[in-house]
Order: structure tokens, then sequence, then C-alpha cells
């Protein structure tokens, strides 16, 4: 199967802001196309056609265009190592001689997971489910 681009360059130029306005087209093709794949294998749509893409709702067009700028910052595919959930940081203390470093994280409130994409996954969320698998990228 292949994949087809679920927006063009100038959609995502519309929604993206000057560090994805200097990149090349042949770049902003390629965060696209990543874009496209994690959401079409991140992503169960059971309403959404992804092989018309033109069909495709502003929402999801304009989340496809975030995933693109969040591949272009390295974030879109997680880390081999997990994140794991905690609350605020109430102090951090770093020392260069002997690599000392110290994270003291807040006893109360809420937790989170400090993932840079809870913002374009609750787009995703109006429309979708999650599936329950995690993309790594090797």
């Amino acid at each position: 199967m292949a994949i087809t681009a679920l927006i063009d360059i100038a959609t995502a130029d519309s929604y993206n802001g000057d560090a994805w306005d200097a990149l090349t087209d042949p770049v902003k093709t390629e965060h696209i196309y990543n874009a496209t794949v994690y959401m079409q294998t991140r992503w169960y749509c059971s309403d959404v056609d992804w092989d018309t893409p033109a069909d495709l709702d502003d929402d999801l067009q304009r989340a496809c265009a975030y995933y693109a700028d969040a591949d272009r910052l390295g974030l879109l595919y997680t880390a081999l190592a997990s994140v794991e959930p905690h609350r605020a940081i109430v102090k951090e203390r770093k020392k260069l001689e002997g690599m000392e470093k110290e994270i003291q994280w807040a006893d109360v409130g809420a937790l989170t997971t400090g993932n840079p994409l809870e913002s374009i996954d609750a787009i995703m969320r109006l429309y979708c489910t999650a599936k329950s698998s995690t993309l790594v990228r090797v």
C-alpha cells in the first residue's frame, strides 16, 4: 500500500512558523510523509478515509502539519527510553565537576508525562482512538 501525503506543503506552511518556512521543499515533504505515516499507524479513525486526503477534516490537516513540525524537531517518534509520569520540577541543581545532577519533583499537583505531542494528540482524539503500540524510529 502506497502512502499518500495527507497534506501538501502549502497547508503545512499555513500552520507552522518561521523555522518551518526556512526548510526546503524536499525536507518539508519528508516531514509531511513521516507525519502521515505516524497518523495512519498511531491512530485508528473509523470515519477517516486515509486514501482521500482531499476529504480530510481541517482539524486533521492541522494535526498533520503540527506532527510534521514535531518531526522537524525530532519529537514525533519516541526515543527508546520511556518517559515516566512525574509532577512539576520544584528544584533542579547541576554541577559540572563530578557530573552531579539533582532534580526534586513536587509532592502534590497534577502528574505529567512530559509528552510534547499532547496538544496535537488532543486534536486527534476528537476524531480517532489511539492504537496501543508505541512507534520508535530506528
